[in-house]
């Protein structure tokens, strides 16, 4: 009778032995799945697009990303003057003088001037060809100092 009840421990306990390995596999070979790392993706998101994307309207946006490829992104972003956008953004500073911004973008095509009791405020127009097509910058300036810039893309 000891016999048959140490051979039954001896089984049970092989039998939980066999469990208790294979549930500890199992669970290994997840976390081997879980811990691997992800290939970084490449895509119209990827980073060096991230600056452009939030200079990006909606329209140009959904277009972007119609893109299949870095050269049809490239052609895009100078097509809509998303380069010469973002080196304005990374030049000009609001507060800037007017002589700063003549020293980094240089002579405008036009210089608007009108006074009023607030004071000078000043619009100077540059054109630009872009390679596909002209585009209008107007930078805005009250008493000599930087207000705001505009990009005006033609229809």
């Amino acid at each position: 009778m000891k016999k048959n009840i140490s051979k039954s421990i001896f089984i049970a306990f092989l039998a939980i032995f066999f469990c208790l390995t294979s549930c500890t596999q199992s669970t290994k070979e997840r976390a081997l799945v879980i811990e691997t790392p992800a290939e970084p993706k490449v895509g119209p998101t990827n980073e060096k697009y991230n600056e452009y994307l939030l200079l990006m309207n909606e329209q140009q946006r959904s277009a972007f990303f119609k893109c299949q490829n870095d050269g049809e992104r490239e052609r895009f972003l100078q097509s809509e003057s998303l380069d010469h956008q973002k080196y304005l953004k990374q030049n000009l500073k609001k507060g800037m003088a007017s002589e700063k911004v003549l020293e980094i973008l240089g002579n405008p095509v036009m210089k608007e001037v009108n006074m009023s009791l607030a004071g000078k405020e000043s619009r100077w127009t540059y054109s630009q060809f872009n390679g596909y097509r002209s585009v209008q910058y107007h930078v805005i300036f009250i008493n000599n100092k930087l207000k705001e810039w505009t990009q005006i893309l033609p229809e």
